[in-house]
């Protein structure tokens, strides 16, 4: 027989009031289950956890702008939630079409110092954004630093933020292909976790993608568009900084990724406290 922990019992007691709530809020939208493969503009996405659930367009449009704020879900291709045991939140973007990446400069001997401009004008980002929204947001540096996987043609990194005193992770990540990438924004279900733990994690949802036969990067073929910016500009795209040909794209691609777990729980559908006594019972 089961016998509930005093860790438990606590942890029962704080999320109660957030589940009655998030009951009421799950209901606002028509959530999905993985039946099938999500079909993409690009590729596909496709999970086999059983408290995965996707959104329809028309849902994650109204649920960004009612609860997030956002002008426009224009740039949204997949809305997920809990893809693997370790995201909570994965917003996949429409696929990008500067061209095809090469990977040249990433293995050029100032690659290090281009990443030091870049998390530097991600710190200047960073600093706006406490000032414009009022709360205290301090950059305090990657987490997980900028990695290029050659073999499966990921980029990724992760960053810490102090947001009013809670720790946060900004993860982005972004799947090469024949005409540019997809970029990726997780929300961990975890911020108190390690280097490594994060890279499996990205690792292991970026697998779950499959670009289409036609568009992996591997289909290039000469007299397909080459983008002008490289891995490096990519890296400052994701990271919605301005650095060498790349234009600052705003404050949105920072903010995208500084969800609160306190928003996220209250739109998570029925399926989460499932998931969260199975977990415990297991430990």
């Amino acid at each position: 027989m089961h016998i509930l922990s005093y860790r438990f019992l606590k942890l029962l007691l704080v999320f109660i009031p957030l589940w009655i709530t998030s009951v009421a809020q799950s209901q606002e939208y028509n959530w999905q289950r993985f039946n099938e493969e999500l079909s993409l503009t690009r590729g596909t996405f496709y999970t086999t956890d059983q408290y995965s659930e996707w959104l329809p367009q028309t849902d994650y449009c109204r649920l960004v702008k009612t609860k997030w704020g956002w002008d426009s879900c224009a740039d949204i291709d997949a809305f997920v939630v809990y893809p693997t045991n370790s995201v909570d939140t994965l917003i996949i973007v429409k696929p990008d079409n500067s061209g095809y990446v090469k990977f040249d400069d990433w293995k050029s001997s100032d690659k290090d110092e281009s990443i030091k401009q870049i998390e530097d004008e991600l710190r200047k980002g960073v600093k706006q954004q406490s000032k414009s929204s009022g709360s205290n947001i301090q950059f305090l540096g990657w987490h997980t630093y900028p990695k290029l996987n050659e073999q499966n043609k990921f980029l990724y990194y992760a960053t810490k933020l102090d947001w009013d005193g809670e720790i946060q992770l900004n993860v982005k990540a972004s799947v090469f292909d024949r005409r540019g990438y997809v970029e990726f924004i997780l929300v961990p279900v975890e911020a108190n976790v390690s280097s490594s733990t994060i890279e499996r994690m990205i690792v292991e949802t970026l697998g779950l993608y499959k670009p289409s036969p036609n568009e992996t990067y591997a289909s290039f073929t000469t007299g397909d568009k080459v983008s002008e910016i490289g891995v490096l500009g990519v890296l400052a795209t994701l990271a919605g900084v301005k650095w060498g040909k790349v234009a600052a794209t705003g404050l949105v691609a920072i903010f995208l990724a500084f969800a609160k777990k306190g928003w996220i729980l209250l739109l998570l559908p029925l399926f989460f406290l499932g998931r969260l006594f199975g977990r415990k019972k297991e430990d």
